[in-house]
């Protein structure tokens, strides 16, 4: 009788032993699903995280380019180089809006360290002097606002809402 009773049990359990390795194999496959479902939001994250951080780079070496000439009125074209290799990879970073800014920038800077030494070729009160004062002087206006307004260009690639 009690060899029937531990028959029936062994019988018992090994039946429910498969239910019950299915049940555990189930609960480690959802565990998986939960950590690589973390692993890839924070990879994610991390991506979106190295992607606003060059933005920013490069969104710094434009404001410092700027500030550079405002200040200084004038850029060396050593600095300008350097700048433009800076900057070199914002065509994958960024969309054209921001590319062509920045030749722009580009252009303007060689224009207006052209026109500087322009300047000191001319006698003083010619017409010629006074036109490329006036085109200098414009072209540091300019430069003046797009330091002023710099973040509003990149605000939307900067913007962690966005990201």
């Amino acid at each position: 009788m009690i060899a029937d009773f531990y028959r029936l049990l062994f019988s018992i359990l090994s039946s429910l032993l498969t239910p019950i390795i299915a049940l555990i194999a189930v609960y480690i496959a959802y565990q998986q699903f939960v950590i690589n479902k973390r692993t890839y939001e924070i990879s994610s994250r991390k991506l979106k995280l190295d992607l606003y951080n060059k933005r920013f780079r490069v969104f710094n070496e434009t404001k410092q380019v700027l500030l550079k000439i405002v200040q200084d009125a004038k850029i060396d074209l050593i600095e300008l180089r350097n700048f433009i290799f800076s900057v070199n990879e914002s065509a994958f970073l960024f969309e054209k809006e921001i590319t062509d800014y920045l030749e722009l920038i580009r252009k303007n800077a060689i224009e207006y360290n052209h026109a500087l030494d322009d300047i000191e070729k001319h006698p003083i009160g010619s017409d010629e002097k006074l036109r490329i004062i006036e085109s200098n002087r414009k072209l540091a206006d300019w430069f003046l606002s797009e330091y002023q307004s710099i973040e509003s260009r990149f605000q939307k690639y900067l913007d962690f809402r966005d990201l």
